[in-house]
């Protein structure tokens, strides 16, 4: 047999920080009494000897370094590979980041040499891999090959076994998710409802393959919350219309900035908008001479106008996932179709505290992935807009009561989050 096929090399990635539980786990799949204590595991199948042993980062000083050593080398490896699969790569270097120990598992062949292996060599072989496949999921880990099965593998949700990536881009699985390592207590000033509107966005935003940390903060309760009242979302609306309509015709007709804001001016006056504007949107609005990236930022209201008629009601369902643009036309027609804020009013029907939190907790998720990729120099996740989430964060925020009733202008990098004592389990 080959020097590839007479030894070779396995690697667990594991977020199990506890080198007795991890040696539990071993002895239990392969059968063999003995210490939790041992640092090693020694196994004998026919011609197969087997040496395993655990590192973990707990313990300090070399082994602390020969598990980082090993993560950050495999991640920074990886983080280079090409490959059309760039959610499942992105997650791969979370679960990678996320290695507490490792299990390295060593075996030799003792019989005598030939080409191949033998069929009971074979077997040998394949039990002991279908064995660490078995303890992945208890693990929380993820399994290294070196030779011909180079890469990263897993058990998928069926409990087949998958190649999330190797090192030429390829992939079997079509979406992958780095295992939980740890998750909020109830109690500790941590709400049942907070809870279950994390695990119920958790659901929708994991079924796009988008990783947000278990122990990312909570928004606050319903009854903490200070939402917005109708009126103030439709008068919200209504200026965010007007300031994106007279960006857009300064953009777009090559207006100058009189003639914009006349073209406006009629609405503002039918809608008694005066006092609906923040005190930047009016500095803004007249402003003789507005700079190019002005027109620009505020032209992208329109996101934030399509949530203000999402939370009015007069967008039926949930907030679509923010992968795309809102229809522009359509958000202006929507609110264009009425002539005054009584009008907007009797056909509104506003959006509940707990639908509002909802979705201000879903973007508060999706903000932090877009976020953690960008610095990362990745690509954003799930195909998702930054420029999208970015508006629609902003306007959920005010919409759920940042602070103490912030303005508008003043809204946008706050966050309504609970920042209790969370009592995190492993």
């Amino acid at each position: 047999m080959t020097e590839e096929q007479n030894a070779g090399k396995i690697l667990l990635f594991c977020k199990e920080p506890s080198p007795e539980q991890i040696m539990k786990c071993l002895r239990d799949a392969f059968d063999v009494p003995g210490s939790v204590h041992d640092a090693d595991l020694k196994l004998h199948n026919g011609d197969l000897d087997v040496t395993i042993r655990v590192y973990c980062e707990s313990a300090g000083g070399e082994e602390q370094e020969l598990v980082r050593g090993w993560s950050d080398r495999s991640r920074g490896h990886f983080s280079r590979v090409e490959t059309a699969a760039v959610d499942v790569k992105t997650n791969l270097l979370y679960q990678l980041e996320g290695t507490e120990s490792i299990v390295s598992v060593d075996y030799t062949f003792e019989g005598e040499e030939s080409e191949f292996l033998t069929e009971e060599e074979e077997s040998a072989k394949r039990n002991m891999e279908q064995t660490l496949f078995g303890v992945l999921s208890t693990l929380r880990a993820v399994m290294a090959f070196r030779g011909e099965k180079r890469g990263f593998y897993c058990l998928d949700a069926s409990g087949m076994e998958k190649l999330i990536l190797d090192g030429n881009g390829n992939s079997e699985m079509e979406r992958f998710l780095p295992y939980k390592s740890v998750g909020y207590v109830p109690g500790n000033d941590i709400e049942a409802e907070q809870l279950n509107r994390r695990e119920g966005n958790r659901r929708e935003f994991e079924a796009h393959g988008v990783y947000v940390p278990v122990f990312y903060p909570l928004l606050e309760t319903e009854a903490e919350a200070d939402c917005r009242t109708p009126y103030e979302i439709a008068a919200r609306a209504v200026a965010l219309l007007l300031v994106a309509a007279f960006s857009e015709a300064m953009l777009a007709a090559k207006m100058d900035q009189k003639e914009a804001l006349e073209f406006i001016g009629k609405r503002i006056r039918e809608f008694g908008a005066e006092d609906f504007f923040s005190p930047k949107e009016w500095k803004y609005l007249h402003d003789e001479e507005p700079k190019e990236s002005e027109k620009i930022s505020y032209s992208w209201q329109y996101e934030n106008l399509h949530v203000m008629e999402w939370a009015l009601g007069l967008i039926e369902g949930p907030l679509d996932f923010p992968d795309h643009f809102c229809d522009v036309a359509e958000a202006a027609r929507i609110l264009t179709s009425f002539h005054s804020m009584r009008e907007i009013l009797d056909a509104a029907k506003p959006r509940s505290p707990k639908e509002l939190l909802d979705a201000c907790d879903m973007i508060f998720c999706l903000d932090w992935a877009c976020t953690d990729t960008r610095m990362r120099d990745l690509p954003t996740p799930a195909g998702m807009d930054g420029g999208v989430v970015f508006e629609r964060h902003k306007a959920l925020n005010w919409l759920v009561g940042v602070g103490e009733k912030a303005d508008w202008g003043s809204c946008a990098g706050g966050y309504m989050i609970k920042r209790a004592n969370c009592g995190r389990e492993q």
